[in-house]
């Protein structure tokens, strides 16, 4: 069932803005909302685009985003203060709870393979502007997949602030590419994953807005019911094959 992958692919946080690094120094902190626009591949290998929107305000983040092929689109909010992860079903009123704990050993760790092939970070020496902020490119080779990215350093508090609202911890030894792009200290703006030179995903960030947001935009909306594991599974399980 496509819903049921997909919804792990946003509890694992498998975007690269879920690499941020906590970069070190200073104590400033982004408060507002983040856009982007997104393009995986199917099963089938058929592109689906859909759009990620996140309100972020000190330690929480609410994730949103658009339907995604014939799955219906999902909402997730990050409550690092409270070590949980909400997934709001608003079709039924209810919520199910995650512990952060269960989910980091797969906030984008490489696998195991993934750390044993090789591959090579390379900064081009390319520069542009995205959204009006001056970006460099840097490329990342594993084997037949590519990946592009165009990132900035003028961004380092929305950098912080997102990797600690998602509760992402770096492993210091995974011998993975992230690392080195985590010390470069650079906001991805653009990336674009390529397999065999056929793009498989990519996002573009598309909107950067700082504001203030009010704290119950955080919060498990009034009148909605926890769920349980199993209430989750026998109502994804009705749902017609995608």
């Amino acid at each position: 069932m496509n819903y049921i992958k997909n919804l792990v692919w946003l509890v694992s946080g498998l975007c690269l803005l879920t690499f941020l690094p906590a970069i070190a120094g200073g104590s400033g902190q982004f408060e507002g909302i983040v856009e982007t626009t997104n393009l995986t591949r199917d099963d089938m290998g058929k592109p689906q685009e859909f759009v990620m929107t996140m309100w972020i305000k000190k330690d929480m983040v609410k994730v949103t985003h658009s339907a995604l092929g014939s799955s219906f689109g999902s909402t997730m909010v990050y409550r690092t203060d409270r070590h949980e992860r909400w997934i709001l079903n608003e079709e039924n009123k209810t919520y199910f709870s995650i512990s952060q704990d269960s989910v980091e050993i797969s906030a984008g760790v490489p696998d195991q393979q993934q750390r044993a092939d090789p591959h090579t970070v390379k900064r081009t020496g390319k520069t542009r502007k995205i959204l009006g902020y001056p970006a460099e490119q840097v490329l990342v080779r594993q084997n037949d997949v590519t990946t592009e990215i165009w990132g900035t350093k003028k961004l380092r508090d929305l950098a912080r602030t997102i990797s600690r609202a998602f509760g992402v911890q770096a492993s210091q030894d995974d011998g993975g590419w992230t690392q080195e792009l985590m010390k470069m200290g650079l906001f991805p703006l653009m990336s674009t994953t390529r397999l065999n030179g056929k793009v498989a995903e990519s996002q573009t960030v598309t909107k950067i807005e700082s504001r203030v947001l009010p704290e119950e935009l955080f919060s498990v909306p009034a009148g909605y019911r926890r769920e349980t594991a199993r209430e989750m599974i026998r109502r994804l399980e009705k749902r017609p094959n995608e």
